[in-house]
């Protein structure tokens, strides 16, 4: 009897030939095949549903144990590692330059980050910026978090959330994100109105 060989299935959410900005609204996936000892299938796939929950479930019925993208909401994101299914989030760039560079295991680089996005967190956490010596000022002294009723202002301000999957609106509850949010009819994550 031959041993069945395991085959890595790893997404790219794709966009106009690039990796999509933002993968909750994202429709269309680029799979990879590995098989182990070699060979390589490229697929292009249409995701079904627009829901949250629906990504994720048309993730894990295409058996993608890897899902390379571009900015992700919390939300959507926990659900898909929850399923098993490894993140590898704020990636941008040509979707063949990307693949590339995950087949070769350069997609850490620098070169693929969002710009201004995630990849300088942990240098700018240390205090230093691109191997410099500069700074980084905290949220409130950088302005975001100061003053009240603002769109960055600790309690979230005031106004509504929106449901961007129903329409439904509901009044925004101080303290609390719209983002951090689920829409009571259809259970999508709520947005700024």
């Amino acid at each position: 009897m031959k041993a069945k060989l395991h085959v890595h299935k790893t997404a790219f959410s794709l966009w106009q030939g690039r990796i999509a900005p933002v993968f909750d609204v994202s429709r269309r996936l680029l799979i990879l095949e590995t098989k182990e000892g070699g060979g390589m299938t490229r697929l292009e796939e249409l995701m079904s549903g627009d829901a949250p929950l629906e990504k994720c479930a048309s993730l894990v019925s295409r058996g993608v144990d890897t899902l390379v993208c571009g900015a992700i909401s919390r939300y959507l994101r926990g659900a898909i590692t929850a399923a098993g299914i490894r993140v590898i989030p704020f990636v941008s760039g040509p979707v063949d330059e990307v693949v590339d560079a995950w087949a070769q295991g350069r997609i850490a680089e620098d070169s693929f980050t969002m710009p201004g996005c995630c990849g300088d967190r942990g240098r700018r956490q240390r205090g230093m910026f691109h191997g410099s010596s500069v700074k980084t000022l905290s949220y409130e002294r950088a302005g975001f978090g100061v003053g009240r009723g603002g769109r960055f202002d600790r309690d979230g301000g005031s106004g509504n959330c929106l449901c961007p999957g129903c329409g439904y609106v509901m009044p925004h509850e101080l303290g609390r994100p719209c983002a951090g949010t689920l829409c009571p009819r259809c259970g999508s994550v709520m947005v700024r109105q």
